[in-house]
């Protein structure tokens, strides 16, 4: 805090680790409170656990909401940074223990949700409006529509953040739990009607696998991420290769079977 006068919050690096205390993975979040500003519009880039801050940004902003457990903390950053800078270190702070029991499908709803109307709040402040959370009490689907939210903003909270702790889950080594969660959030993005989640679900999920090594599952799991029309034209407005390199099935001519034994075998090749 010494060496940052000007920063109401200063955080740091996380170290994850496991119920055993094995390493499995290091965070660097954003250090400079450019950066860190503009990472709050769809993440949270100061880990609670590794923050210091002064006591007198936190009262002054009327500390903690606890109404938007366990979200609380982004919405005391946004609140903050109306008022004062932010930064991190780039040293690890903090050794942060991951386990299944943190990460059930309930939690990970409350934290999505919270975490959209925190942003909801700090966007009307912004445009001058009243604070969206100063008349409700309680957060859950319904009431975060009726304070401006879409049902797309809704549903992709939701997605992301079980598909984020479902990654978590798997690189500390908690496979059950990490294949529960990935299919709660396939789930929830094919009810929304949303292919774009759908996409997502698939491609985080074939990254994890590919990040451990999963040749077939990795391959497999890239086979059900297909890109969406819309996506692929928007693509190729920009790019007019894009079309030809996103397609990940050529049309089918014969047995399918044979297609997708193709394509998984092409996809296992390139990670050796």
């Amino acid at each position: 805090m010494t060496h940052h006068p000007e920063a109401g919050v200063v955080g740091g690096a996380v170290s994850f680790i496991d119920a055993d205390g094995r390493q499995f993975g290091e965070w660097q979040y954003p250090s400079t409170d450019a950066a860190i500003r503009s990472a709050l519009a769809h993440t949270t880039p100061l880990a609670h656990s590794a923050t210091m801050l002064r006591k007198d940004a936190f009262f002054a902003v009327g500390g903690y909401r606890r109404l938007l457990a366990p979200a609380e903390d982004l919405d005391l950053w946004l609140r903050i940074a109306e008022r004062h800078g932010l930064a991190n270190l780039g040293a690890v702070v903090v050794r942060y223990r991951v386990h299944p029991e943190q990460a059930t499908v309930r939690s990970c709803e409350a934290q999505a949700l919270g975490s959209l109307a925190a942003r909801i709040a700090a966007r009307a402040r912004a445009e001058g409006r009243p604070d969206s959370l100063d008349t409700i009490d309680r957060v859950d689907r319904g009431m975060l529509l009726r304070i401006g939210a879409t049902e797309e903003e809704v549903a992709a909270a939701v997605v992301h953040t079980l598909t984020w702790v479902a990654r978590t889950l798997g690189k500390a080594g908690y496979v059950a739990d990490s294949e529960r969660l990935f299919l709660e959030a396939e789930r929830r993005a094919r009810a929304e009607a949303f292919p774009e989640l759908a996409v997502h679900v698939h491609r985080q999920h074939a990254r994890l696998h590919r990040e451990q090594g999963r040749r077939l599952p990795f391959a497999l799991e890239s086979l059900r991420a297909p890109v969406p029309a819309a996506m692929r034209a928007h693509r190729a407005a920009d790019d007019p290769e894009a079309e030809r390199r996103t397609l990940l099935v050529p049309p089918a001519r014969g047995d399918p079977e044979r297609v997708q034994a193709a394509f998984v075998a092409r996809t296992v090749t390139r990670m050796e």
